[in-house]
């Protein structure tokens, strides 16, 4: 380096020294340099390491980002599957309804169709009875008109009692 140059602690060159401080300029500037040397270290290893950080936590965030992702998209198709299984659980109920319908519909037909069977046997057994009661009703007045026939001729017929029997 020329004596003309001196590089301050900032690292600004400064105007050129008289000759007699050029000697504590090169002492100053042997430790300047000494003093940087384990800054410019120190310095060189800080971006790095905020480099090397920055990726680190960029990567861990796009990890975060698609396991996040991965597992939205597990809990949709949860909530999917979930809604599908209610509305398939719902249809079996209204079927197993309908089919507990079915099956008391079938029972009242069977018992339907057993009472208008029992009422059709009923009715004729009704008018069974019925007929046999006219033929009674017709009997009985058959029989009080000769009762009555029978009534009148002995009430116009006098009894006559022998006498010869009671006199002795």
């Amino acid at each position: 380096m020329e004596q003309s140059e001196f590089v301050s602690r900032y690292g600004e060159p400064e105007a050129s020294s008289p000759p007699a401080l050029s000697y504590l300029a090169d002492d100053a500037k042997d430790q300047s340099v000494n003093l940087s040397a384990p800054a410019s270290r120190k310095r060189k290893g800080h971006p790095l390491l905020w480099g090397l950080g920055g990726t680190l936590l960029s990567v861990a965030g796009f990890v975060a980002m698609i396991l996040f992702d991965q597992y939205n998209s597990m809990v949709s198709e949860l909530r999917n599957d979930m809604k599908h299984f209610n509305e398939t659980y719902n249809e079996f109920v209204k079927r197993e309804t309908f089919h507990r319908w079915t099956d008391q519909i079938k029972e009242f037909r069977r018992e339907l169709q057993a009472s208008t069977l029992a009422r059709t046997q009923l009715e004729q057994e009704l008018k069974a009875t019925e007929k046999t009661r006219d033929e009674l009703v017709k009997e009985l007045q058959h029989v009080r008109e000769r009762l009555a026939t029978v009534e009148g001729r002995q009430a116009a017929t006098p009894i006559l009692i022998p006498v010869s029997h009671q006199e002795k």
